[in-house]
Order: structure tokens, then C-alpha cells, then sequence
């Protein structure tokens, strides 16, 4: 099992994760954005409402994009999803595909002035934290962000620092 791996120093690593609950037809998305020691930088987590898989996993990166431009000082991030469908359609985008909008709206964040962004698929056991996000904080209905490690993440984020 690969886990999480911290980035580069000066790098700051994003994990975004969408979770489509079938029984309720809604989506959720968890982000969690770290620094290369592994620290907590911030995180964004919630219910999206309706959503099929790809969307869901589309959201997530486009709030893990916002998250990190939004935080100012960023200037190296790397956006990891265990969702290749997603991560092909971002770095390749088909003009053709049902979610060609959402794309469109995550490749507008991917043109802002960092020094480098890139969006890269990994398995889903390096997406522990942000999958946790999305499944334990979905149900509570829209979209927040969290400035601290969220109570019920605080071992977690502790164990995958070292």
C-alpha cells in the first residue's frame, strides 16, 4: 500500500476526492492541502448535491484548485486524484465530453500564475484524507472550508506526517 507522500519542499500537494453516494444520487468532495512536513494547510469538504462519479471527482479538483489560488502564497501546487477519467479529461480536455464546462472552469484555475500546477492521478490509497473528507462530511449539506484539521482527521493527518 503506497500512502500518502509528501511533496517537494516549496511544493504544496492537494488531494481532492469525490464521493457519489448511488442510493441518494448525491456527490460529495473532500480536498485536503499540504505542505511538504505533511502540515495541515487547509481543507474544503461537503455535500454537492445531485452529481454522477465523474462530476463529483470534477468538483473536487476545481475546489482543491480554489482552495490553494485562494490561499495567495502559493506558488508550486500539485492536485492529486485517484479519478483518471478526471485527471485525463483535465490535462487533455475533449471538447466533446458531457462535463466539457467543468473542465473548462478547472482549466481557467490551471492558467492562473503559479509557477507550476499540474494535476496528477494517484492510487486511492495515497487519497486517504481526502476520501475520509468527503465520506464524513458529506451528509451535512454544502460546501465548507476548514482552516484546522477537522476533529475526526486529526490522527490521520498525524500519521500519514511521518
Amino acid at each position: 500500500m503506497a500512502g500518502w507522500s509528501k511533496p517537494s519542499p516549496h511544493v504544496v500537494k492537494v488531494n481532492c476526492r469525490g464521493v457519489f453516494d448511488r442510493g441518494m444520487m448525491k456527490g460529495s468532495v473532500g480536498c485536503v492541502m499540504r505542505n511538504f512536513r505533511g502540515e495541515w494547510l487547509g481543507g474544503v469538504g461537503g455535500m454537492i448535491g445531485l452529481a454522477v462519479p465523474v462530476a463529483a471527482e470534477l468538483w473536487s479538483i476545481f475546489y482543491g484548485l480554489k482552495l490553494a489560488w485562494e490561499k495567495g502564497n502559493i506558488k508550486h501546487v500539485v492536485i492529486e486524484s485517484e479519478c483518471l477519467e478526471a485527471v485525463n479529461q483535465v490535462n487533455n480536455p475533449d471538447p466533446a465530453f458531457w462535463f466539457a464546462e467543468m473542465v473548462e472552469l478547472i482549466t481557467g484555475l490551471l492558467n492562473e500564475a503559479w509557477d507550476s500546477c499540474v494535476v496528477v492521478h494517484v492510487p486511492s490509497s495515497s487519497n486517504v484524507a481526502a476520501t475520509t473528507l468527503a465520506e464524513l462530511n458529506g451528509c451535512d449539506g454544502g460546501v465548507q472550508e476548514f482552516g484546522d484539521v477537522p476533529g475526526f482527521m486529526e490522527s490521520l493527518i498525524s500519521e500519514e506526517k511521518v
